[in-house]
């Protein structure tokens, strides 16, 4: 049985655009597909609370377990994807730059971003499943293992990474699978 405070962190499942194609695109049929396969890592427990970032990706992927679990989505700006340039044709290089980086020099925007997600999550006090972002589960793996590199795991879609959120803190339990995909 989960202990109280175990948090599961779920990629999307692959978006039918590109980060660079679409400001918010919602998935493809495989990225349909990939959802399904959440409910074969998450279905057999008990239900949780379930939130979601605001993007459609995430909200179509968060969906099925939802339904398998009869509890609503709560959407949570604050595990949106990490906060990029508006002209979608700068996109590309910029999030290949920012997964070069180091999180203390990236700029205000960025590291206000991260520090709002990890509190965030610090203040959780029940089980929950999180639908969100490569760079969102990069910001917290990296603060957890205490590594300044923005991309300290590379999650695949629908991959599940579990955490532990104690009084003393958040720890990793387990990673979830390496990415086979593209981010871009």
């Amino acid at each position: 049985m989960l202990s109280p405070l175990n948090i599961f962190l779920v990629r999307h499942g692959e978006a039918a655009a590109r980060w660079h194609e679409a400001p918010d695109p919602g998935l493809s049929r495989t990225g349909e597909q990939q959802a399904q396969t959440v409910l074969n890592a998450l279905g057999r427990y008990a239900p949780m609370r379930i939130i979601t970032s605001p993007l459609r990706r995430a909200q179509e992927t968060a969906a099925p377990l939802a339904a398998q679990w009869g509890v609503p989505v709560e959407v949570d700006p604050r595990f949106r994807e990490v906060p990029g340039p508006r002209d979608l044709g700068a996109r590309p290089a910029w999030i290949a730059a920012l997964m070069q980086a180091e999180w203390p020099h990236l700029d205000a925007s960025v590291q206000t971003w991260r520090a709002t997600l990890w509190s965030a999550l610090c203040a959780s006090t029940e089980p929950g499943v999180i639908f969100t972002h490569f760079m969102v589960i990069n910001a917290v793996v990296s603060a957890v293992q205490g590594t300044s590199h923005v991309v300290a795991f590379e999650p695949d879609y629908c991959s599940v990474t579990w955490l532990k959120s104690t009084a003393g803190g958040v720890t990793l339990h387990a990673l979830g699978r390496a990415r086979t995909s593209v981010v871009l």
